[in-house]
Formats: structure tokens, sequence, C-alpha cells
């Protein structure tokens, strides 16, 4: 015999419906001592970012506060781009710029770090209708650059930055769809900074690329490394051709599987203006490189020592279970044997693990569901719509 008992879901779910799927891209660029190196390189971003259109541009080595002033006023569209607050800290700080119209902040700090602090920005997804997704999909970013050069000394303060990152989402109470993205300046995947986040545990992260090995001056991985994509010195920048992996996006498990409503799109991982011909060369050197337009090619080799990374992340609000909710009416007030007495357009019936769903259109009976948790959500005739919480027990 099977018996429905009722509670109240006191977090949040997402209404069940026809998903409303979308796509973020999340950009990562080391933007090299600006604006003290070159105070007036800011346009060089723009053809970039018109190319690429990023929805999520982290950046590495702001200066002042001035960089991101002068970033918004001559390389971006701010109808579309907002600066994420800034946190000042130290002579090479990082931040954050994002498509308003697509995503919003909940929270900007720092996380108190060795040498330099790790930026942690509490994000969600608004590309939505909020009246069949009321529960949106939040993400926390961090955003790291990690101590440079080789030696012991620099290797361990790598490490305790990325262990830093471990701890601070273990001690989170929501653990889930975190990103990480920096100038890692590690120079092997058996580098302890990159293998604490690696490890299992709350956060574990994974590379979307999966590429270990011996990343610097290594042809083999001449696909993806991302400094430097200059032969000459100019603006204080490295010189030496494309010859190691410095630049890094990885995700935890739940974005590389797509279970809290972010999924990674595969082979969406991009060294940008990397076209794998040109180990130890500058990118625009021979042979030709026609990854990307030309335009983008020399403004890439003009802004920074480093080349950006990106990649892809499908949105899809109808799995969203993200946690502590503002919505109020959570509670239907009602049990499963009184479904035949309310007045309703539909009601939604998802299972917590999210293997079954069924939608449920006035006068139809309800479903023979298996063992376990289920989640509703009801929208009546007035429009409204409550969420409440199912078991079922055979």
């Amino acid at each position: 015999m099977r018996k429905i008992f009722t509670t109240i879901l006191f977090f949040s779910i997402a209404t069940l419906g026809a998903a409303q799927v979308g796509t973020l891209r999340f950009m990562h660029y080391n933007l090299l001592m600006f604006p003290e190196a070159n105070p007036n390189k800011a346009f060089r971003l723009r053809p970039i970012v018109n190319y690429l259109q990023p929805d999520i541009i982290s950046v590495n080595e702001l200066t002042a506060q001035s960089g991101i002033d002068s970033l918004m006023k001559y390389a971006l569209d701010t109808s579309k781009y907002a600066p994420a607050p800034w946190i000042a800290d130290g002579t090479l700080i990082s931040s954050l710029i994002y498509n308003k119209q697509r995503v919003g902040i909940l929270r900007a700090y720092a996380v108190a770090s060795n040498p330099r602090k790790t930026f942690v920005y509490q994000m969600y997804y608004k590309d939505q209708d909020f009246t069949l997704f009321p529960d949106t999909i939040k993400f926390r970013q961090f955003v790291v650059h990690l101590k440079s050069s080789q030696g012991t000394d620099n290797e361990f303060q790598r490490a305790e930055q990325t262990g830093t990152i471990r701890w601070h989402i273990n001690q989170s109470i929501d653990k889930r769809n975190c990103i990480v993205a920096g100038d890692f300046n590690v120079y092997t995947s058996n580098e302890d900074a990159y293998q604490n986040l690696l490890l299992p545990g709350n956060g574990q992260f994974f590379d979307p690329i999966d590429r270990p090995g011996n990343w610097s001056n290594n042809s083999s991985f001449s696909d993806i490394h991302t400094q430097s994509p200059r032969t000459t010195s100019f603006d204080n920048g490295v010189t030496g051709g494309m010859d190691d992996r410095f630049d890094f996006i990885m995700a935890t498990e739940d974005i590389i599987d797509g279970r809290f409503g972010m999924r990674y799109l595969p082979n969406s991982y991009t060294a940008v203006g990397n076209d794998g011909n040109h180990f130890n060369k500058s990118i625009v050197e021979a042979p030709v490189n026609n990854s990307v337009p030309d335009s983008v090619l020399q403004a890439l080799h003009l802004m920074s020592d480093h080349i950006p990374v990106m990649m892809d992340v499908e949105f899809n609000p109808a799995n969203a279970f993200n946690g502590i909710s503002e919505i109020t009416n959570f509670n239907c007030n009602f049990s499963p044997e009184q479904l035949d007495l309310l007045a309703f357009k539909r009601l939604i019936i998802r299972s917590l693990d999210g293997k079954y769903t069924y939608e449920l259109l006035p006068k139809d009976k309800l479903p023979e569901m298996t063992e376990g948790i289920y989640f509703i959500s009801v929208e009546f005739l007035d429009n409204s719509i409550c969420h409440q919480k199912w078991g079922v027990i055979h």
C-alpha cells in the first residue's frame, strides 16, 4: 500500500515545467599590472570582449580601482556590464566584471590568504522566468592570484592559498556550484596547490580539460599554454613565447555533471588566441594564427603577457534546488488526499534526485510514484504559486 505524507518545504525548489535553459560564458584574464604599467591600454580589451561576449570576466593584476574605471569607460558596454564591488588588497588586486542583464551579485568579500587575498563573489542567475522558476541558480566564484615563481617557498605559499579555498568551502552552509579562476602560477599538475583543489571532499574541484602533466616548457601542452603571447618586452611584461599553463578556470563536480542547475559544456574550455602552433613563439608570429580574428589576436598580444581562458556553462533553472529561499509562499496547506478538490492550473512533482518529473493538469490523476521524497509546485487559477514536500512510502 502506498502512503503519502506531507511536510512544509522550508527550502526552495525550482518550479518545474518546460526547462528554460541558457548559457553563460566565464572568462579569466591576467591584465598585467593595470593601470600602473600602462594606463592607456584599456581600449585593447574592447575587441577581445566584443568577440568573445563573456558574461563573467574575472581579472588579476589590477593595481588600482582606476583600472576598473578605465575598463568600464573605454572597453566595455556599460548598459550590459557592471563591476563587482571593489575590494582593495595590496598592490596586485583581483576583481570581477559581470553581465548585469543576466547575473547578479549577492555578496562580494575577501578571504585571508597569503600573499594575496582570495576574492569571493556570491552570484545568481537571473535570465529566467521567475513565475515558472522562482528558485534561481546561485553559485560562487573564487578569484585567485597564487604566488609566482618556482622554488619550495613559493610552492608552499601557493598550496596554502588553495588550501584556504577548500577550508572556506568546507565551512560554508551551501557547498555547491563553485568556480575558481585565476593565475595559478603552477608549473606542473603535481604541485600541491593544484592537487589541493582536486582532493575528494567538500569543494572538490575538477579541471574541465583534464590534461595533467608537466606543463611548463613542454610542447605536448602547446595548445593549452597561457603565457606568454610575446617575445619582446613592453609594459613590464614577460617574454619567452607560449610555454606555460598558468591561467585556469576549474569547477566543482556538481557543475561538471549538472546536478544543481549548472553544467559545464564539454569542449568549451579554451585558451583564447592559442592555436597550438606557437610553442615558444609570439602568437602573432608565423605561422599565421587563425584561432581568432586578427584584430583580436593583435589586442591579445598588446594587452597582457597572459592570454585569457574561457568556458561555457549551461544554466537550467528547472534543476536549481539551491538552498535557502526568500520565497514566503512555501506552505501549500493541503494534503494529497485533497488534490481532487483543488482548483489549480497545473501541479508539478519532482523527485529529490531529479530522476522523475510529473506535470499534472486539472483532473489528472496522481501518478504512481516510487518510494522517496518529492517536491511539488502548484500554480493556482489566480496565478499564485506554492510549494510543498511529499514523502512516499510503500
